[in-house]
């Protein structure tokens, strides 16, 4: 995905009309590693959260997303990772 996209609620409506009744925008900023890197280092939480999806997409090449989920938790409590709200989260 591109680092920066807008999503319309209005292109997912089945039947198109001309006057809208209701539109939403939604800014879209993509967070995976390589992308918008400079805003991700400047909130340790978010660039927590994004390494902990590095590590559950690493283990999914080896299991299954449930199996990896747990393996990456383990992983970032005892890297400090997010660990508090994993440790209070984890079920």
């Amino acid at each position: 995905m591109t680092e920066q996209s807008v999503l319309r609620l209005s292109d997912a409506y089945e039947s198109k009309s001309e006057e809208l009744d209701l539109e939403l925008r939604i800014r879209f900023i993509n967070i995976n590693p390589g992308y918008n890197e400079e805003m991700v280092e400047k909130s340790p939480t978010l660039y927590q959260y994004v390494k902990f999806v590095d590590i559950v997409r690493k283990y999914q090449q080896e299991m299954s997303l449930p199996e990896a989920v747990e393996k990456a938790i383990d992983e970032c409590i005892k890297n400090g990772i997010l660990a508090e709200f994993l440790r209070k989260n984890r079920a």
